[in-house]
């Protein structure tokens, strides 16, 4: 699979968010596009920041995903020449994403690559854990004829915010290559179409409105945003958007 070329993010605000995915994991063909069979696979994210927020402060972000493998990424803001984005397999990459953290004037100890839990090993250079998240995903691939050049991605998000079990829907759409993706948001706008006004269109990332549920709970104002079954309201969607705008 190639680099993602675009991606569009579409928030489930249905009250029964299962429903939609549902619907979706059925279609076999959308906007002149087939669709593969879904494939599902649990994963977790788990994001890093040393004690004083210096990696925040620079826009940067220092992520653990667990899965079939363990990877570890550090992600840049994208400036006009180019963004830095380091991932790889653990421990294999370590090297490169502390070479990056050394150019940040971002002083840590090396993790022990023989460590057997990659989360504590982190957290003994000094770093600590800012962010936590279980996501199970489903995938369908978009095919042209016999090429897959792009994908629809169901996730099911399950924010950790201080013991609580905070449910999130979203789905992407993808191209892999710049050269599909008129045929890629065509298939995304189909998609809107179909599902409004149970979607909503939202440039946010899953991080920016973690931390924002984090920031609800230290303000005493999250649970007015959850349903009876921790899962973000549909109708608490529009405020929390508004609130991440004005914070970029």
């Amino acid at each position: 699979m190639s680099d993602i070329e675009f991606e569009t993010t579409l928030i489930v605000v249905a009250d029964q968010p299962e429903s939609v995915f549902g619907r979706i994991s059925t279609l076999t063909e959308l906007a002149g596009l087939t669709l593969s069979e879904p494939e599902t696979k649990a994963l977790r994210d788990v994001y890093f920041d040393t004690v004083g927020g210096e990696l925040s402060d620079r826009m940067f972000a220092l992520r653990l995903r667990i899965s079939e493998s363990i990877k570890i990424a550090l992600k840049g803001p994208t400036s006009a020449s180019q963004r830095t984005e380091i991932e790889g397999e653990w421990p294999g990459a370590i090297d490169a994403v502390y070479k990056a953290l050394d150019q940040l004037a971002v002083t840590l100890g090396r993790p022990a690559s023989d460590c057997d839990d990659p989360l504590e090993a982190l957290k003994l250079t000094g770093l600590q854990i800012i962010h936590d998240r279980k996501n199970e995903r489903t995938t369908l691939l978009l095919r042209a004829g016999n090429q897959d050049i792009g994908e629809i991605v169901l996730d099911r998000v399950t924010y950790l915010v201080s013991g609580l079990q905070i449910g999130h829907y979203e789905i992407e759409v993808e191209a892999y290559e710049s050269c599909h993706i008129e045929q890629i948001q065509q298939a995304s706008n189909a998609l809107m179409n179909m599902f409004k006004p149970q979607v909503i269109e939202a440039d946010i990332g899953k991080l920016a409105l973690g931390l924002l549920l984090e920031q609800l709970q230290v303000e005493g104002a999250l649970r007015a945003s959850l349903t009876p079954q921790n899962t973000i309201r549909p109708d608490a969607y529009p405020t929390l958007l508004k609130r991440l705008r004005l914070k970029e």
